[in-house]
């Protein structure tokens, strides 16, 4: 019963994160080949981790009130700015419903557009997960060292406990290292009232699964064919699983990291084709230097790029000679 009490803490929190970035991850462009569900945990994560420190800075201590309120609001912002998009034919939906099971059908299938044999991995591959994380198995020793600590620490606290880690025999938890990572840890047990480990344990199935997500509409915004990338997705979403469990990487920031470089290949295809992708870009780039501090040289790559294809199109980058067959800097 604990390891229920555990996981459908798990489940609200990683509800919660959605509900925060669903509005978010909607704006500007949509890439060829992002995930709604990637996109959105990421988005969500960033607000949790901004409406987290402004409530430290603001001396505030941390509660679940305020964040499922926050919750609440975005559904309800998302909700009627969907009510208020234009049809196909410029005017308001209609509300009828039956179009409202019509755009819930099609809200779900675009969530999960997996093929069957795609959805039987991730499924397998998300109870291994999750049977691991209810036996405490498979977590990486930082959980333990100080990923977790931290955790811990910032929930009998309510907030960052800065003072804590500035002592000089808690420098092996590395102070310096960014808190979306402990932040994400502590919201099973802040939503329960009490540090809930196990609670923690559970978003390694949440994790990988985005992942999972990512990967497949990668694929499908490649072109590959429906058939050839269920076998490439469930062969990834096995593989993975694997390693996550046999090299102990269970609530790893590197999870996040690999993430964020997923929900960024869309975005970096979709800037150098011009369709305008610069706020998934960033939301990318935030979200991986957000993770743990090795996802700084990937944030920087993003943030690179963006502004390399920025001076090309003002022109400051030099344009191919005439008759050349390069087609500017990403060719």
């Amino acid at each position: 019963m604990r390891a229920l009490a555990s996981a459908a803490a798990a489940a609200l929190a990683a509800l919660l994160v959605l509900a925060l970035g669903g509005l978010f991850s909607r704006r500007g462009a949509v890439p060829n080949g992002s995930s709604p569900v990637a996109d959105a945990f990421v988005a969500g994560s960033l607000v949790l981790f901004a409406a987290l420190a402004l409530a430290a800075a603001a001396g505030a201590a941390w509660s679940a009130g305020p964040l499922l309120f926050l919750a609440l609001a975005a559904l309800a912002a998302d909700a009627i700015r969907a009510r208020r998009a234009p049809g196909a034919n410029g005017s308001r939906r209609a509300a009828s419903p039956g179009s409202a099971r019509s755009r819930w059908a099609s809200a779900v299938a675009a969530l999960v557009p997996l093929a069957p044999a795609a959805l039987a991995a991730l499924v397998a591959g998300g109870l291994a997960l999750a049977a691991f994380a209810a036996y405490r198995r498979g977590v990486t020793p930082d959980f333990f060292y100080h990923w977790g600590i931290k955790a811990r620490r910032f929930l009998l606290a309510r907030g960052p406990d800065l003072a804590f880690l500035a002592r000089p025999e808690n420098a092996r938890l590395h102070p310096d290292y960014p808190l979306l990572a402990p932040e994400l840890l502590l919201l099973p047990g802040l939503l329960r009232g009490a540090f809930d480990e196990r609670g923690a344990f559970f978003w390694t199935p949440v994790w990988w699964g985005a992942g999972v997500l990512a990967f497949d509409a990668l694929l499908a915004g490649a072109g590959i064919e429906r058939r050839e990338r269920a076998l490439a997705t469930a062969t990834a979403a096995l593989a993975t699983a694997g390693v996550v469990l046999g090299h102990d990487l269970g609530t790893a920031p590197d999870l996040l990291i690999a993430l964020a470089a997923l929900a960024a290949l869309p975005a970096l295809v979709g800037l150098a084709r011009g369709s305008g992708a610069e706020w998934r870009l960033g939301l990318a780039a935030g979200f991986a230097a957000a993770a743990k501090i090795e996802g700084a040289p990937l944030a920087a790559a993003l943030v690179g790029a963006f502004l390399v294809e920025e001076a090309r199109r003002s022109r400051a980058w030099p344009d191919p000679p005439p008759g050349s067959s390069a087609r500017g800097f990403w060719s």
